[in-house]
């Protein structure tokens, strides 16, 4: 079965991206709102609310990047 001849390829890969993201959010929202406010002050969670975001944006950036560079890849090969 040839899989980038029926476009499965790259619906597996954003799939996969999908996935991938969903489980960071996941476990970003566990942190931010159940896990730092019974452990630590408001504060520091919000140290952890800037760090988080920063970190989401850039999986964000580099999963939409390998999105294109695999299209363009298997484009050419």
């Amino acid at each position: 079965m040839h899989l980038k001849a029926r476009g499965a390829y790259e619906w597996a890969n954003i799939g996969g991206v999908l996935y991938s993201l969903l489980l960071i959010f996941g476990i970003y929202s566990l942190v931010l709102f159940f896990t730092c406010p019974l452990t630590y002050e408001a504060d520091q969670c919000a140290r952890a609310n800037i760090a988080g975001v920063v970190i989401v944006a850039e999986l964000l950036i580099n999963f939409f990047l390998f999105i294109i560079y695999n299209r363009y890849l298997n484009f050419f090969i």
